[in-house]
């Protein structure tokens, strides 16, 4: 048994000597497999070998002899354009507090209005129930404006924070201005026009091209009790019949009816038009 450990303790020790006497550039010291031998520019960082992944700590972790384009720091203030949201401004950096209320501000940080230290997030100046950095009310000194308000249309005043006023009710496409009826989505310009008794197209004239209008009530000839075609029963003519042109009654027979008279009546017709209006 002896034996058998003296052995195992010369064949280690033979590795170790075997280890140091190899040159630098065959060892692995960051077991990243990866020598310096075969491209490894730091063997003392297992994050960096040749095909890493580039990572945002300002080194060249995949060995190409230079680290990613957004590692730089083009505005000098310490941090990296993978490490801010502006690297074009020196003033604006993670944790930046330009008017020193405890909030930082920027794009980086959560204040919504680095410059007023009255505004930071947790302030309700119009105690609403909304904060006006991270509750999204647009206009903390009205408490009538927030983002759970009712929008009230026409007035040019954004209640609900949506970004505008509401300026087409009906939601047709729009606006109060062009739409003659914001309060009916069928109704708008450009639309087809129905024989409704409505303006459904916003052109000022009702059910145009549902017929013709010869008498100018405003309502289709065509309809019940309104025919003015001439040769119907609503004569729109400029000689208007006399209903006693065709009263064939005794009034027009008269008290001395002769036989030949009665023969002339019976040979032609017993009532006339004037020819005028046949």
């Amino acid at each position: 048994m002896a034996g058998y450990s003296t052995m195992v303790w010369m064949a280690l020790t033979a590795t170790c000597l075997l280890w140091v006497a190899l040159p630098a550039a065959a060892q692995d010291a960051d077991g990243d497999g990866y020598t310096c031998g075969n491209g490894d520019c730091n063997d003392n960082d297992a994050t960096v070998y040749p095909g890493a992944t580039e990572m945002c700590d300002g080194v060249d972790n995949d060995c190409d002899g230079n680290p990613a384009s957004y590692e730089c720091d083009n505005d000098g203030d310490g941090w990296m354009q993978c490490e801010e949201c502006d690297d074009n401004d020196p003033s604006n950096y993670p944790g930046v507090d330009l008017d020193n209320d405890g909030y930082a501000g920027g794009c980086c940080g959560d204040d919504c209005d680095d410059l007023d230290p009255n505004v930071h997030p947790g302030v309700d100046l119009d105690n609403d129930g909304y904060d006006v950095c991270d509750g999204g009310d647009c206009n903390d000194l009205d408490p009538n404006a927030n983002p759970g308000a009712t929008e009230i249309p026409y007035n040019g005043i954004d209640e609900d924070c949506d970004g505008e006023d509401l300026p087409d009710v009906d939601g047709d496409g729009w606006s109060a201005g062009d739409d003659c009826d914001d309060s009916d989505a069928s109704i708008y310009p450009g639309t087809d026009e129905l024989c409704d008794g409505i303006d459904n197209n916003c052109d000022g004239a009702i059910d145009e091209g549902c017929g013709d209008d010869d008498d100018s009530d405003g309502d289709d000839d065509d309809s019940p009790g309104d025919d003015d075609t001439v040769g119907d029963d609503d004569y729109d003519s400029s000689v208007e019949v006399d209903p006693s042109a065709c009263d064939c009654g005794a009034e027009n027979r008269g008290g001395g009816f002769t036989f030949g008279a009665g023969l002339l009546l019976m040979g032609l017709a017993v009532c006339r038009r004037p020819a005028s209006i046949r």
